[in-house]
């Protein structure tokens, strides 16, 4: 009498099929999480000017939109 056995190759073939397509779904999960940061492309006053006065605008542009979380101004004596 011969016994084949093909349950468990079954399974294992689908456990491998299932770790790559999670592998897969982590892998473009991260990539989409990392280019979501947006940069700030240029500010009024410029960054590293010395002002004599305080500045009657201030002005942040990004390449971007984005969500300001918080933002503080600190004065530098």
């Amino acid at each position: 009498m011969i016994v084949t056995v093909t349950r468990p190759l079954a399974s294992l073939s689908f456990l491998k099929t299932l770790l790559r397509a999670f592998a897969f779904i982590a892998c473009v999960s991260l990539s989409m999480t990392a280019s979501a940061h947006n940069v700030l492309k240029s500010s009024i006053p410029a960054d590293g000017s010395t002002l004599e006065r305080s500045p009657s605008e201030l002005a942040l542009d990004f390449n971007g939109q984005v969500r300001l979380v918080k933002l503080s101004l600190k004065r530098s004596d």
